[in-house]
């Protein structure tokens, strides 16, 4: 009975240092392990300076990436039927300007809308979306949006996950940054 308690109590030494310790921050995924696309296939309009990305994933989230090559502005929103969120969230957004805090899931009605057109008199309606205008970025590629601002990451994996990133390098002026999100049926969560 001796060595049976012993042992017992070696196990449970041994679980409590190999185990992983409840409530850890999930690892967020190695982005060289997926394939870069050519970003040009999902740039979808540029205006004065303003450059933008889209795409969407197989199971449907929208998301677009901004850059502004003047003002040094980069920004990112996701929208859809987010799963892994327990409040029915279905938007989230990243900018240069947002950073250093971390994004945090909303509700949103942007489910039928891309954007509103502001900045021209009497224009400031909801522009409908066109799904033409958001490639599908595939299982197990990535699209990558560096120059100005921040540079911004996002990948697609199989089962269903999305992952973006903005990052920021620190500079003589400004600390370095580094946020984003990951969306998956095991549970969405943002850094």
């Amino acid at each position: 009975m001796r060595i049976f308690r012993g042992a017992l109590a070696a196990v449970a030494v041994l679980g409590s240092v190999v185990a992983p310790e409840a409530g850890a921050e999930p690892q967020f995924p190695d982005l060289d392990g997926f394939t870069a696309v050519d970003a040009e296939g999902y740039r979808t309009y540029s205006a004065y300076m303003t450059t933008g990305w889209q795409f969407a994933t197989p199971g449907g989230v929208l998301c677009r990436i901004q850059k502004n090559s003047r003002a040094g502005f980069a920004s990112l929103a996701c929208w859809g039927a987010f799963p892994g969120v327990a409040g029915g969230e279905s938007s989230i957004e990243l900018d240069k300007a947002s950073a250093p805090s971390a994004p945090v899931f909303a509700k949103s009605d942007r489910q039928g809308y891309g954007y509103k057109n502001l900045g021209l008199p009497g224009k400031d309606d909801l522009i409908p979306l066109a799904k033409k205008d958001y490639p599908v970025l595939a299982p197990g590629q990535k699209i990558v949006a560096a120059g100005a601002g921040a540079a911004t990451t996002c990948a697609v994996g199989d089962g269903g996950l999305t992952v973006c990133q903005m990052e920021k390098a620190a500079s003589d002026n400004e600390d370095g940054w580094r946020h984003g999100f990951v969306l998956s049926p095991e549970g969405s969560w943002t850094f």
